[in-house]
Parts: C-alpha cells; sequence; structure tokens
C-alpha cells in the first residue's frame, strides 16, 4: 500500500482565502476610518467658521446661558453683600441688576456719578463695570440698534451688562447677534470692551472677547 501524503493542496488553498478575507476586513476598517476622520474634520470646520460669526472674523468664547459670570469669580465670602458709594443715586433698574449679581455671589459697590459723567456704574469684584438699560428699540430687528447701546458704554468700561428684560421682543437670537456685530466693531476699530452679558425676560446670555 502507498504512504498517504499530505494534502498540502487543499491546506494552501484554505490559507490563502484565508488570508484574502482578513485582508478585505482590513481594508474596510481602513475605508470607514478614513470616512470617519473626514467627517470629522468637515464638523470642526463647521463650527469654526460657525464661531467666528457674521464677518468671519469675530472671535467669541460663548455665546449660552448664564451659568458664570465673566466678571470674574464669585466671592466665596458669605457676606458678599451690595454696598452703595456716598452720593450714588441709582435708579431701579441698576438696583434690581445690582441685586441680581449679589445673589450670584459678586461683591458690587454701587457708584456715584463723577464730575465729568464717565463713571462705571458698577464695581463688580473690582472690575468697571457699566449697565445699559433698553426697552424704547423699535423695528423687527433691533440687533442693530442694540449693539449701538452696548458700544455707547465702552468710555465707562471695559465689561458691559444690558437689561433688556423690558424690551418687547427681544430673543436669545438677536442678542447673540447683537454681540456678535460688537465683537466685530471691537475687532475693526480697537474698541475697548471685553466682555457683554445681555439679560433677557426667558434668557442670559454672555461672551468674553479674545483678540
Amino acid at each position: 500500500m502507498a504512504p498517504l501524503m499530505p494534502k498540502t493542496s487543499n491546506v494552501s488553498s484554505r490559507t490563502t482565502r484565508s488570508n484574502s478575507g482578513t485582508n478585505l476586513i482590513l481594508k474596510c476598517f481602513a475605508c470607514v476610518l478614513l470616512v470617519v476622520c473626514a467627517t470629522l474634520l468637515v464638523v470642526s470646520v463647521w463650527f469654526g467658521e460657525a464661531n467666528h460669526g457674521e464677518s468671519g472674523q469675530v472671535p467669541i468664547t460663548s455665546l449660552e446661558s448664564q451659568s458664570s459670570s465673566p466678571l470674574g469669580p464669585p466671592d466665596a465670602d458669605d457676606q458678599s453683600k451690595l454696598r452703595i458709594e456716598e452720593g450714588a443715586k441709582p435708579n431701579q433698574s441698576e438696583l434690581k441688576i445690582a441685586r441680581k449679581l449679589t445673589d450670584e455671589g459678586h461683591q458690587v459697590v454701587v457708584r456715584r456719578v463723577a464730575p465729568n459723567g464717565r463713571t462705571s456704574d458698577y464695581l463688580v469684584n473690582g472690575i468697571e463695570t457699566e449697565l445699559k438699560t433698553v426697552s424704547n428699540l423699535t423695528g423687527k430687528d433691533p440687533t442693530s440698534a442694540l449693539s449701538s447701546r452696548i458700544l455707547e458704554g465702552a468710555g465707562q468700561a471695559r465689561s458691559i451688562i444690558v437689561d433688556v428684560s423690558e424690551q418687547v421682543g427681544m430673543t436669545r437670537t438677536m442678542a447673540e447677534r447683537s454681540i456678535l456685530r460688537v465683537w466685530g466693531r471691537v475687532r475693526a476699530d480697537s474698541i475697548p470692551i471685553d466682555t457683554i452679558r445681555i439679560i433677557g425676560k426667558d434668557f442670559d446670555v454672555s461672551s468674553v472677547y479674545i483678540p
């Protein structure tokens, strides 16, 4: 009887098919990985452009619900309170916002008006802060007028708070557009504004300028 010979041809064939299958899987995996990477790149570019605002040149860090103030960290001391300088005559809107800031834990000083009239309304955690109360804007989209009111505070403080809670029709979207307009002007004309906070009836947005 002839000796049995090993069936090398069948084994080789199965090995070749196995290697081919493995190579196909690896190629498919590589293709999927490339598609995922390309998708992530496109999404990151899109978000980057979106965050640059209308002109494509607006550097902002956030436009979101107010969870932390851009006016520096709240005072950890439970004795944080409102102080009104002697001779200061705050109106109701100024007192309302001052109390809101102290409720958030900030140290607030309501300042008296200087002889030249260019004093900021508050010191918030030691930072000069100007309040603009807006309630009489007209038109379907008052974002331009609102941005102009924000810019009016540039000569008094680098930190601006705008109370639009009594402005009829004001929305979060309008507030965000106004901030973007202001940052465009700040960038173009080197206007001294660092932070903006807009407080509406049902929204509260803030933004910090980064050159």
